[in-house]
Formats: C-alpha cells, sequence, structure tokens
C-alpha cells in the first residue's frame, strides 16, 4: 500500500510499505506526475500533480498546479492553480491562487485567496474568499447552476458574486455586491 508521497524540487520519494513486511522502497519521478485509478493516503508535491479516477484517503498538498478528475480527496491544499471536475472533496480546500471547480462536491469549507473563481455545478458549504496581497480591486467569485449549503464571506470586504442559472445560497454573502444574471 502507497502511504506518503513527497515531491521536493521536480523529485518525488515514494515510500512503499508492503504488507507482512517491514521494507520499504523509494522511487524517484519527475515534478509532473499523474495518478490515474489509484488508492494513496497523503500526496505532497512541489511541481504539477493531475489525479484521475483516484482515491487519497488524507491530504493532497502542491505548490505548483492541481488537476483532480473524477476523484476522492480527503483534504485538498494548493499554493497555485486548482481544477476540479467531477470530483468529491470530504472535507475542507484551501487555494492560495486560482480555482475552477465544475460537477464537483466540496463537504467543508472552501477557503480562496484569489482574483477570480469560477464554480459551475459544484455543491459546497461555506466559501471564504480571502484578500489577495497586492491586489487592490474587486475579486469576483462566478457561481454556475451552484448549491451554496452556508456563506459566503469575503473577507477584504471588495468582492463581487456574479449569479447564474439555478444557483442556490442558503446562508448570507457578506463584503461583496451581488449580481444576478
Amino acid at each position: 500500500m502507497l502511504t506518503n508521497i513527497f515531491v521536493y524540487s521536480s523529485i518525488v520519494i515514494a515510500i512503499f510499505i508492503n504488507k507482512g513486511c517491514d521494507a520499504m522502497t523509494y522511487k524517484s519521478i519527475s515534478g509532473y506526475h499523474l495518478y490515474e485509478s489509484k488508492e494513496l493516503d497523503d500526496v505532497h508535491l512541489n511541481g504539477a500533480l493531475e489525479l484521475i479516477d483516484t482515491y487519497v484517503t488524507g491530504m493532497v498538498t502542491v505548490n505548483g498546479n492541481l488537476k483532480a478528475i473524477r476523484s476522492d480527496i480527503g483534504t485538498i491544499k494548493v499554493n497555485g492553480h486548482c481544477t476540479l471536475k467531477n470530483s468529491v472533496v470530504r472535507q475542507s480546500v484551501s487555494i492560495n491562487g486560482s480555482l475552477t471547480s465544475s460537477l464537483s462536491k466540496i463537504h467543508g469549507t472552501l477557503s480562496v485567496s484569489s482574483e477570480n473563481t469560477l464554480l459551475e455545478e459544484t455543491l459546497t458549504g461555506d466559501i471564504i474568499i480571502k484578500p489577495v496581497k497586492g491586489h487592490g480591486d474587486v475579486q469576483v467569485l462566478v457561481l454556475d447552476s451552484c448549491d451554496i449549503k452556508g456563506s459566503i464571506d469575503f473577507e477584504g470586504k471588495n468582492g463581487k458574486v456574479i449569479i447564474l442559472n439555478s444557483t442556490r445560497v442558503t446562508g448570507k454573502i457578506t463584503g461583496a455586491m451581488i449580481v444576478k444574471e
């Protein structure tokens, strides 16, 4: 069973533990990595990570780019760009960069520090939009056919929420103007 994967400066160290054996095997790979139809505990990466039909029980931490397609993930923390498509996150998502999500479910809090965030056909709980250092312009959150089962809070008090199609927000929207199209 694969227990942990760590990637530092374009080198990955993967630790494998065989059932009934205490031996460990180390494997080095490049900074971009694709996991397809795998089951993992945790993934820590500096670079680009693509998950397709992958189950991660713990945390995915990426400094770079994360693309998850039809994947099931415990917790996500990204410093860079994150794309979720037809995926499930069982706990929280924290993005310092940009987020595009479509056909996905986030069961915990979604926290984003970004100028623009796009959610399409996404279900989530509370959304927190954190200010971007050095960015004084309006932060935009686009919700297209989403179900937000919580509140949306723009901590920088300079937000704009664009609500499209059949989007529903059950909580309050604070720190932003609301545009319904």
